[in-house]
């Protein structure tokens, strides 16, 4: 398959997707990320001066390889505000993570397919470093239910599921 037709073939299969699903696609259900990233992704209301929780759930797409733009686009869609700091953070974290080749133990992500907290380091160093103190599995809690405030998480996804369309 030729890139131009590589390329075709991966737009059009997700141009009549649905953002969640994309998403879903790349990290498996939302039931199965961790509670507090759905909290805060869908709950918490980032500010200048309160970055922390943004740039876990930031860490959390860029560790898990979600696209930028598409990781954006769900945080927007998801919590409701479309403000140019969102996406400037987005871009910050992503650039600095992806252009640090030496740098270890930039930030900290659970990764979806090992099952363990991650550090994200520099492309130079070992990628699949298990965070030392790590919490165990036992100590982290998955999906919606788990989550503050479940039932308007669910009706908020479900607003997003039928009308975030790519």
């Amino acid at each position: 398959m030729s890139d131009d037709s590589f390329f075709f073939f991966f737009t059009s299969s997700y141009s009549i997707m649905n953002l969640v699903e994309i998403i879903e696609e790349h990290l498996g259900a939302v039931d199965l990320w961790p509670s507090s990233i759905i909290t805060y992704l869908f709950i918490d209301r980032p500010s200048p001066v309160q970055t922390d929780r943004l740039k876990k759930v930031i860490a959390f797409f860029y560790g898990n390889d979600v696209p930028q733009a598409l990781a954006c686009r769900l945080y927007n869609a998801c919590n409701g505000t479309a403000s140019r700091f969102v996406a400037e953070q987005f871009q910050e974290w992503y650039y600095v993570w992806r252009t640090q080749r030496c740098k270890p133990h930039m930030a900290v992500y659970w990764n979806m397919r090992l099952g363990r907290f991650i550090y994200i380091n520099g492309s130079l160093l070992n990628q699949s470093e298990s965070v030392s103190f790590e919490v165990s599995k036992e100590g982290v809690t998955f999906g919606v239910d788990n989550a503050g405030f479940p039932k308007r998480i669910r009706n908020k996804l479900e607003l997003v599921r039928r009308n975030e369309v790519i």
